[in-house]
């Protein structure tokens, strides 16, 4: 992708919201379409009617109460929506981080939430920073829709502490890598440079797509596949094909859904025509009202997984006893 931009900028920008149109299909939205599951993988039941038709109903009034949230306070739902993002996408690289790589537990919360704010902040912070002018023009956009006009615009000072204190963090966060487990700060430098390289020079709608969709989602889904007991333990790359199959299966009704709700805010606003820009802005407001049950039923998860500190999560390898019904 850097190659890319490099050599073709022009083609770089005309493509630039492909990723995001992509991602309403694969991997994007897909990647929320089993948070119904989640609850089940963990608690070791089936799903039922009743249960679905409760997770449904509670997930709908999450969404529903965020979209009022930009109908009455659209700069306010913004600035959330940023803050969620931001902690949500680094709360994942940490998850990965741990169960993945084999990185130790945060010593304490003070540094989870540096792991978090580095993490989260180089595709979240980082873009705004280096593309201010990109910024203001997605924040009209996604505002546009809501009825509020003007520019957004960060200004040179606070530009510049952010820069300032996303040097800080990432200082603090190989710093505290360092004085951890240090056979991972290797690959903290070599993933904090890439990153770094990637959302300075990347044009940033096309670096926070390919983000959103190849690296915060996939790595989502493969946490997932790792709960689900249906799939046999460990999975190696000729094992793949069936839980990717089921997984791409049970994504489909959730995705169609969310898919009929953004028709439906498109319906709602009143507006007959759209372009693929405008189409990706009005994605992203709906991305955050998803987002914030996402979230929580995140936190959730981590704090279900790591119960009394165990150095994996409870899913991971399966259990002997029945599964029962709903939760």
């Amino acid at each position: 992708m850097l190659l890319f931009s490099s050599l073709f900028p022009t083609a770089a920008q005309h493509w630039q919201f492909v990723p995001f149109l992509a991602g309403m299909v694969f991997l994007g939205l897909p990647h929320g379409a089993l948070d119904h599951l989640a609850p089940l993988f963990l608690k070791h039941r089936r799903l039922t009617p009743r249960y679905l038709l409760i997770f449904v109903l509670g997930y709908l009034a999450c969404v529903g109460a965020y979209l009022l949230f930009w109908h009455f306070a659209p700069l306010a739902a913004l600035a959330v929506f940023l803050l969620f993002s931001w902690l949500h996408w680094g709360q994942g690289d940490a998850y990965f981080q741990r169960i993945f790589e084999d990185r130790p537990a945060a010593r304490n919360r003070g540094e989870e939430l540096v792991r978090w704010l580095v993490r989260g902040g180089l595709p979240i912070v980082l873009p705004a920073l280096a593309f201010p002018a990109v910024f203001a023009r997605v924040a009209a956009g996604i505002l546009g829709w809501y009825g509020k006009t003007g520019v957004i615009s960060l200004g040179e000072n606070w530009r510049m502490a952010g820069i300032v204190l996303l040097s800080a963090l990432i200082a603090a966060y190989l710093w505290l890598s360092w004085s951890g487990k240090r056979e991972g700060v290797v690959r903290d430098v070599w993933e904090i440079a890439l990153l770094l390289v990637f959302f300075s020079l990347v044009p940033p709608i096309l670096a926070v797509g390919v983000y959103f969709c190849v690296w915060h989602s996939a790595r989502h889904l493969a946490r997932l596949m790792l709960l689900d007991e249906a799939n046999h333990l460990p999975l190696t790359l000729g094992d793949l094909a069936k839980p990717l199959l089921r997984t791409a299966w049970e994504a489909i009704p959730m995705t169609v859904g969310a898919l009929v709700l953004l028709a439906g805010l498109f319906w709602w606003t009143g507006r007959t025509a759209i372009t693929p820009e405008a189409l990706v802005y009005l994605y992203l407001s709906l991305i955050a009202a998803l987002t914030f049950p996402h979230f929580l039923l995140v936190l959730w998860m981590d704090r279900e997984e790591f119960v009394q500190h165990r150095p994996y999560p409870i899913g991971i390898g399966g259990r002997g006893d029945t599964p029962g019904d709903g939760l």
